[in-house]
């Protein structure tokens, strides 16, 4: 595989809150960022063999290159066949929940939800029957920097 042409831009992190795999994206992606976020998320889920939610929070997140949108329907595609039940994407504003959303529906995926906020995203991933009390204390807890 050859060398990437530019270094990675954007940071994220990943991690598991029960049965939800919280993500937080922050600053503007590059290809060689999405493929590195999209690379560790298929490492998280490997051996998961029970449903699972997802929580994207973008609210620091500033957008992408079009060759890093462009990633996100191998994304899209790659995450039906996992046992995901649902993906919420926490936006910042309503702004970015349209851009988002925009973008979404060329995915032509289902239950994918935008959000502006974090009760509403916990009770999304609620009504899916997943466990969110441990995504509830971290937002009701106001240490965790990725959720806040």
């Amino acid at each position: 595989m050859p060398a990437p042409l530019f270094s990675p831009h954007g940071e994220y992190r990943i991690f598991w809150c029960g049965d939800i795999l919280c993500t937080e994206l922050v600053g503007t992606f590059n290809e060689e960022s999405i493929e590195r976020y999209i690379q560790d998320m298929k490492r998280e889920v490997a051996e998961r063999t029970t449903h699972w939610g997802r929580l994207a929070d973008m609210r620091r997140w500033d957008g992408g290159t079009p060759g890093a949108q462009a990633l996100f329907k191998d994304f899209a595609e790659w995450i039906k066949t996992t046992h995901c039940k649902v993906s919420v994407q926490l936006l910042p504003d309503s702004f970015r929940l349209a851009i988002a959303a925009n973008s979404a529906r060329t995915l032509k995926t289902r239950h994918l939800y935008q959000v502006t906020d974090a009760g509403h995203a916990v009770q999304v991933l609620s009504d899916y029957q997943l466990d969110t009390q441990d995504l509830l204390g971290l937002l009701a807890s106001g240490n965790a920097n990725t959720l806040n």
